[in-house]
C-alpha cells in the first residue's frame, strides 16, 4: 500500500534588503571594478514559504531569524557570491501548535538541526538582466545542489536608515529530498507494509491441534496423554 506525503513541495520567497551597500549607489555602480559586500538587514527583509496542504489549500509562514552576506559585482556577476543562514526554530505559521510539530523530529528537527544554510558556488548573468545562482542548500543533514533565479531590485540611500540594496528570489523545493518527511506517516506506512508482507497464519497439525499435542506429550511422563481441544 502506497501512502502519499501530504505537502512535499515548498515555495520559498526571499526578499532581501542589504545594508551598507554604498558602492551600488549612483550612476557609476554598474562600472564598479570591485565587488561590494553587503549584510542582510532583518528590518527590511522577508523569508517566507507557502505549502499546498492536503492537496486542498495553501498555508503560508515565515522565518523570523536569519543572517547572510552578499558579495555583489554588478560589472562581473561571476565574481559575486552568497552565504545565507536561517534559524529553523524561528519558523512562524501563526499557529503555535503547528509550529511545534514542524520544529519536532517529525519534520525539521530544529533542536538537532538548528540551521538551514545556502552557500553559492556559481553566479551567472542571464539575458534578461537577472542572475542565476547555483549553490548548496543544506536542510537537516542533507545537502543538495540547486540553482535559483535572483533579481536585483536596485539600490538607494534612505534618510535615517542608510544605504540599502534589494534582491529577490522565488523557488520551489521538495522537502522529502532533504529528509523532511512526516515521520508519523512513515511509521504508518512501514506498519502497513509489514502487515502486508508478513500476514498472520494459524497453522494446525493433522487431527486438530496435532503440533501442540505432540509438544505437550513430549513434556509429560510416559503413559500420560495431553488433553487438547481446538476452539
Amino acid at each position: 500500500m502506497k501512502m502519499r506525503q501530504a505537502f512535499p513541495r515548498i515555495l520559498l520567497v526571499l526578499t532581501l534588503a542589504l545594508a551598507t551597500c554604498a558602492a551600488l549607489l549612483g550612476a557609476g555602480a554598474a562600472s564598479s571594478s570591485h565587488p561590494v559586500t553587503c549584510e542582510v538587514s532583518k528590518n527590511y527583509s522577508t523569508v517566507s514559504f507557502t505549502v499546498h496542504k492536503w492537496l486542498v489549500f495553501k498555508e503560508e509562514g515565515m522565518f523570523r531569524d536569519y543572517a547572510g552576506q552578499v558579495v555583489y559585482d554588478p560589472s562581473e556577476p561571476a565574481r559575486s557570491r552568497v552565504e545565507f543562514t536561517v534559524q529553523v526554530a524561528s519558523m512562524d505559521t501563526r499557529n503555535g501548535g503547528r509550529d511545534g510539530v514542524l520544529r519536532s523530529e517529525d519534520f525539521f528537527a530544529a533542536q538537532k538541526y538548528p540551521t538551514m544554510t545556502f552557500t553559492s558556488s556559481k553566479v551567472a548573468a542571464r539575458p534578461d538582466g537577472s542572475l542565476e545562482v547555483t549553490g548548496d542548500l543544506r536542510i537537516r543533514d542533507v545537502t543538495e545542489r540547486i540553482t535559483i533565479p535572483v533579481r536585483y531590485l536596485g539600490a538607494n540611500s534612505i534618510t535615517n536608515v542608510g544605504q540599502l540594496a534589494g534582491f529577490e528570489t522565488t523557488f520551489t523545493i521538495d522537502r522529502t529530498d532533504f529528509g523532511v518527511i512526516w515521520m508519523e506517516m512513515e511509521r504508518r506506512k512501514t506498519h502497513a507494509q509489514q502487515r502486508s508482507e508478513h500476514p498472520h497464519h494459524h497453522r494446525r497439525g493433522k487431527g486438530g491441534g496435532g503440533e501442540m499435542t505432540r509438544r505437550l506429550d513430549a513434556a509429560l511422563p510416559r503413559g500420560h496423554k495431553a488433553q487438547y481441544r481446538n476452539r
